[in-house]
């Protein structure tokens, strides 16, 4: 069984049984799970151990999706089949398929009926935001098209629900950056990595690597510390810049969003340190620590 997803949770080594089987089915999946969880990085998966690389995979948004695009996408099926090509598989992906209007369902549903005509093997993956068996129930959604696209649903558990895999993950992207960046980052302190474990992943595998790439820059050492880590989007929080801190070193520029984020989520929370902490992912002592070095004037009342 080939490790194609990152992990040590049952959902991980499921997902990693359930691509090498799904490579052995010529039908369509139908992927369900919120933003970021790996739905994409799934089709891929089972794309590159059918074919051996990640050509002739193609990932198309429903949202944007026009019955012209969809006439280019049966012309370029028709010429790969006209053509001598030894390639093995092509696999589309069709993101958000509920936004698809019912004459473009209809249309979506020929096309690939058309492709399982072809010599040549083609792949489709469909995710979904909404639920759709309600709407091919209110007859919103083409009930022949919900049945060929969900022969096989994948649900996807959403990180939070799978701490276990965070270090793991957040150690691969740290593996991932030192090899695209030439540089020699060592991983996490556990101090870090109860952090990241303790976070709230609203928006799952998506929001974990860019919390782990921007930790790596700013990070001071080899090993990501604690205040390396900045959640950015755990709260609707502006930082505003006047010009006279343009002038600011790296760190200082740093140190002064932490302590604006702070102290606005302590006010949020009515200076209350143990909620703060809770709300942030980190521990209370962090907190304090934090109030400390950047000198927080705690304001009870």
């Amino acid at each position: 069984m080939n490790n194609h997803f990152v992990g040590k949770s049952a959902f991980a080594k499921e997902m990693n049984s359930l691509v090498d089987k799904v490579s052995l089915l010529d039908v369509c999946v139908l992927l369900i799970g919120e933003t970021g969880v790996g739905k994409k990085h799934f089709a891929k998966s089972v794309h590159k151990h059918l074919s051996g690389n990640e050509r002739d995979f193609f990932i198309i948004n429903c949202k944007n999706l026009t019955e012209n695009s969809l006439e280019n996408l049966q012309s370029n099926i028709s010429k790969l089949e006209n053509s001598n090509t030894n390639k093995k598989v092509v696999t589309y992906c069709f993101n958000n398929v509920d936004l698809l209007s019912l004459d473009l369902q209809n249309t979506l549903l020929e096309i690939i009926k058309y492709a399982r005509t072809v010599k040549i093997k083609h792949r489709f993956f469909f995710s979904s935001n909404s639920n759709l068996e309600e709407k091919v129930e209110n007859l919103s959604f083409n009930a022949d098209l919900y049945y060929c696209i969900s022969a096989i649903p994948v649900n996807f558990i959403p990180l939070r629900q799978r701490k276990e895999d965070v270090g793991e993950l957040a150690n691969f992207f740290v593996r991932e950056f030192n090899f695209l960046q030439s540089t020699n980052f060592l991983g996490f302190s556990e101090e870090a990595l109860q952090i990241l474990e303790n976070h709230f992943w609203k928006f799952n595998i998506l929001e974990l690597k860019n919390v782990v790439q921007q930790a790596l820059i700013f990070a001071k050492d080899d090993i990501v510390n604690p205040s390396d880590i900045v959640f950015r989007n755990s709260v609707d929080v502006q930082i505003k810049l006047n010009d006279s801190e343009n002038d600011k070193t790296l760190k200082q520029a740093i140190d002064s969003f932490k302590k604006e984020y702070l102290t606005k989520m302590l006010e949020k929370n009515g200076w209350n340190q143990t909620k703060t902490a809770k709300i942030l992912g980190i521990q209370r002592t962090y907190v304090i620590k934090l109030i400390n070095e950047l000198g927080i004037r705690i304001n009870k009342k």
